[in-house]
């Protein structure tokens, strides 16, 4: 049995010592380390063709668009890590309770919507309501 539980401790022993391979960067990973920088050359005003041609003298290489897609992504992402989740700036909306019918005003009948002692031809709602050219 001590065969067995050496062979076994060997076999740990050699599976930790083993390295893992190392994984190729990603184009998108290599311009994410290098954002900062990126993003002080756009707030010297640099054009962004010329960021672009000083990434690829650094051996990253990209046409104009990807450059931008990268860049709108990775700004995203930052406004996104950024964003407090824990208060909403407003506070929450809550709807008001409705009405019941008891609780409602009555409407207002044409006697109480008019002037007292108006005169007759002032008297433009009772003309609107008598009037039948709509």
């Amino acid at each position: 049995m001590s065969d067995h539980s050496a062979w076994q401790q060997q076999a740990k022993t050699a599976l930790q010592q083993l390295t893992t391979p190392d994984k190729p960067i990603s184009k998108a990973e290599r311009f994410r380390t290098l954002l900062p920088d990126i993003e002080e050359s756009i707030a010297k005003e640099a054009l962004q063709t010329d960021i672009v041609a000083a990434l690829a003298r650094s051996g990253l290489h990209m046409n104009i668009e990807t450059f931008r897609n990268y860049l709108c992504q990775e700004r995203k992402r930052l406004k996104k890590e950024t964003k407090p989740d824990a208060q909403p700036a407003t506070a929450p909306v809550v709807p008001a309770p409705k009405a019941t019918p008891a609780a409602l005003p009555l409407p207002a009948t044409p006697q109480q919507r008019t002037r007292p002692n108006a005169p007759a031809h002032l008297n433009w709602q009772a003309q609107r309501d008598n009037d039948k050219t709509f």
